[in-house]
């Protein structure tokens, strides 16, 4: 799990929010000759035991939620503003569309003029 997390500690706390349930079916996919019995701790020791050597790829299969984590994790990295702030890519996207907005030209006003492009006109 070392693609995932920084170490094994990280790896067993995340592994120990996740229900029982999702902790059989994870080791069911790790080991189908696991014994799927027994406490949420034992299970949990079971799936690090049985993961620990694993190849990113099987990986991935196992734990499909942690590689769209580093892809998410990625993509936010990848959106730096000057300054090392993050622009999220939804404000971002959001920011693009009023663009144009902002720029439409104004509607009459209760003065008589209306700006159309860059000429001023009399209603």
């Amino acid at each position: 799990m070392t693609s995932f997390f920084a170490d094994l500690p990280a790896f067993t706390s995340w592994l120990e929010m996740k229900t029982e349930a999702e902790l059989k079916s994870k080791l069911f996919r790790a080991d189908p000759r696991a014994r799927l019995t027994g406490p949420k701790p034992a299970l949990v020791r079971r799936l690090v035991e049985s993961t620990r050597h694993l190849g990113q790829e099987r990986q991935e299969t196992i734990f499909p939620e942690l590689r769209r984590r580093q892809d998410h994790l990625a993509r936010i990295s990848t959106t730096r503003q000057p300054g090392g702030r993050v622009r999220p890519a939804q404000a971002r996207q959001s920011a693009d569309r009023e663009a144009p907005a902002r720029e439409q030209h104004h509607r009459p006003v209760a003065g008589g003029l209306r700006q159309v492009g860059s000429l001023a006109a009399i209603t």
